[in-house]
């Protein structure tokens, strides 16, 4: 346990990512094949990594930015067991996505996003300066999560994406700014919608790129992959910006939850069915305890029956690109 004590949990996972878009961004080739367009990395102020993403056909910008990361051991989690049965790292990454003003997908966001997407805080790559990202409130712009959890012997990552079908917010008294003229504008009516972003498309999408480059660059295949929905929150908020989460049977949470066993790069084909077992029985478990509704379990592409799921995660790691001759390819150094 002393070695484990030492352990830098937001390190382990910031050297996964890492260990996927570095090698990614230097073969030209597999960049181009999965979508990536573009990279930049920053420290946030608690010194947690983040990235910025780009991809090709989307105007848009993606941020990654690692929120909270621990070890978790066993007898903290109780009953896990599987891949997982001893200490792990695990960390909470929010996603946003800045739209651009091209995008259909701009005016799904708030009015107050909007008028500071248009801003000072943002710089020419369509991503917040050094001050806007001190600056713009936390809760702006966040369209999912995407969790990652990783052994501490390193041959076994679990990553996990969960956001909701769409994120909309009631302006119960309406919302009314300060046009130049010093008179008030409405800019929404009461009982008015303000926010409509479509949480789970955004997410998925870069979820999908993101697993694709883990399966890609550690020349692995999903194990084992979930999907489970529950019922979401539409967000209800007053003149004072007091916030009242009501339950929307009309709105669907999604999780989707993928495990990669890494040892399967150097150790294939992989003999610990019964491991693998362990662990599809402990997600199940634990998907259900969060009362969602699990829409499927899939081990092997033939058995898709769902869009949210990529075949070709599986056709990943058998594939070859040359080398590439330029550096990991930054589009804005912040």
């Amino acid at each position: 346990m002393e070695i484990e004590s030492n352990v830098d949990p937001a390190r382990v996972i910031e050297e996964a990512f890492t260990g996927v878009f570095q090698p990614l961004f230097h073969k030209e080739d597999a960049r181009k094949y999965l979508g990536f367009s573009n990279i930049s990395a920053f420290s946030n102020e608690n010194d947690l990594p983040g990235w910025y993403l780009w991809f090709e056909g989307i105007d848009g910008s993606f941020q990654i930015e690692l929120a909270q990361a621990d070890l978790i051991s066993i007898r903290e989690r109780g009953s896990e067991r599987g891949p997982f049965s001893n200490t792990s790292a695990q960390g909470s990454c929010a996603i946003r996505y800045y739209p651009s003003e091209k995008e259909d997908t701009f005016e799904t966001y708030s009015c107050y996003e909007q008028l500071i997407r248009l801003g000072p805080l943002f710089d020419s790559t369509g991503t917040p300066t050094p001050e806007g990202r001190r600056q713009i409130p936390k809760s702006y712009f966040i369209v999912g999560d995407i969790n990652v959890r990783m052994s501490l012997s390193r041959d076994f990552l679990e990553l996990e994406c969960l956001a909701t079908e769409r994120w909309v917010d009631i302006r119960v008294d309406g919302l009314y700014l300060n046009a130049p003229d010093n008179k008030n504008y409405e800019a929404v009516s009461p009982g008015g919608r303000d926010r409509n972003v479509p949480g789970w498309m955004l997410t998925s999408f870069l979820f999908d790129k993101i697993l694709s480059g883990f399966c890609y660059t550690f020349t692995v295949a999903p194990c084992v992959v979930f999907l489970s929905s529950k019922e979401a929150f539409t967000f209800y908020i007053d003149e004072k910006n007091r916030v009242d989460k009501r339950m929307n049977s009309d709105l669907k949470q999604f999780r989707l939850v993928c495990g990669l066993d890494l040892k399967e790069k150097w150790c294939s084909p992989f003999k610990e069915y019964k491991n693998i077992d362990l662990y599809t029985q402990s997600v199940k478990d634990r998907l259900q305890r969060e009362e969602g509704d699990i829409k499927g379990i899939w081990k092997r592409p033939e058995d898709i029956t769902t869009p949210d799921i990529n075949p070709n995660w599986w056709k990943f790691k058998d594939m070859e690109f040359r080398e590439g001759d330029t550096e990991i390819s930054c589009y804005h150094d912040h």
